[in-house]
């Protein structure tokens, strides 16, 4: 970080944008000592920062908005679309940023933002990960410990990361902070220490409601599990698919199993999720 006093890093604080406070707010700390005295690091996923950007976004363009009106808007868009969501993380727990994708959309839509909204949100949102990268506040540690040319393998497999960086009780000063600023005051300190705190409500919120959904899903999934030939036999026995039966899934199979979805007034997701399963065993045998 920036060779700064505290007096120095809070006007650094205040002069902050939106965007770059919820980013902070949503960064994990770069270390967590457990009980045992073992440390670790919790990487913070790009995909976090567009729920940060959210909200940046939405303390901007509706200044009414508070963090319990916030939380509503969030516990409806999972409501909507949290089962797809946690279908996505578990199908492939590496895709962060795609998988958080729909469920921000959908809480923009509740806030009564539009697509274009959301894009705004992304790209002002990456401009304020790139600044507070460079100011030292956040970093990514792959990077430092990988090397560019590593990174770029890695980068294949999983999102870049991010934790926070420099001075490791940044947060606590912030905490310290907001101590000290009266109620109703309008200053811009005062202004970002409001967009820290709802940040960090939702922040919360996210990681506790998707979390439950998540679990709940995983525990629907291991009761709704099919293997590959199981399912090549079930679409064969209806008339969709006249491969072998091999447990390979390759193009037929896949594409037997979407027009079943379809036909049924499924979704077509163009896996084997729980209701297809369901409906594949519940169908009465075609001859």
């Amino acid at each position: 970080m920036l060779e700064v006093n505290e007096t120095e890093e809070m006007a650094m604080f205040a002069a902050m944008n939106a965007y770059e406070v919820a980013v902070i707010a949503f960064t994990n700390p770069s270390k967590v000592v457990h009980e045992n005295n073992q440390e670790s690091v919790i990487l913070t996923s790009k995909g976090s920062y567009i729920w940060a950007g959210a909200v940046a976004y939405a303390l901007i363009h509706r200044p009414d908005l508070t963090p319990e009106i916030l939380r509503e808007y969030l516990r409806a868009a999972i409501a909507r679309v949290g089962k797809d969501y946690a279908f996505q993380v578990i199908n492939n727990p590496f895709g962060g940023y795609d998988n958080a994708v729909n469920v921000v959309r959908a809480f923009f839509a509740e806030a009564g933002f539009d697509r274009l909204a959301f894009e705004d949100a992304c790209a002002r949102t990456q401009d304020a990960i790139r600044t507070l990268e460079w100011l030292g506040i956040i970093e990514d540690p792959s990077w430092k410990k990988i090397g560019a040319i590593a990174l770029a393998v890695y980068a294949l497999a999983g999102p870049v990361q991010f934790t926070e960086a420099g001075v490791k009780d940044f947060k606590d000063k912030i905490a310290t902070w907001q101590t000290t600023v009266e109620d109703g005051e309008k200053s811009r300190l005062a202004y970002n220490l409001k967009v820290e705190r709802t940040a960090h409500v939702v922040k919360t919120e996210v990681v506790e409601v998707l979390g439950n959904v998540i679990d709940e899903t995983a525990s629907v999934v291991s009761n709704e599990q099919i293997s590959i030939e199981e399912l090549q036999r079930l679409l064969h026995d209806r008339r969709y698919y006249d491969g072998p039966i091999n447990g390979v899934a390759l193009y037929p199979t896949w594409s037997a199993l979407k027009q079943f979805q379809q036909d049924r007034g499924l979704k077509v997701t163009g896996h084997p999720d729980p209701d297809t399963v369901r409906a594949l065993r519940a169908s009465r045998r075609w001859w």
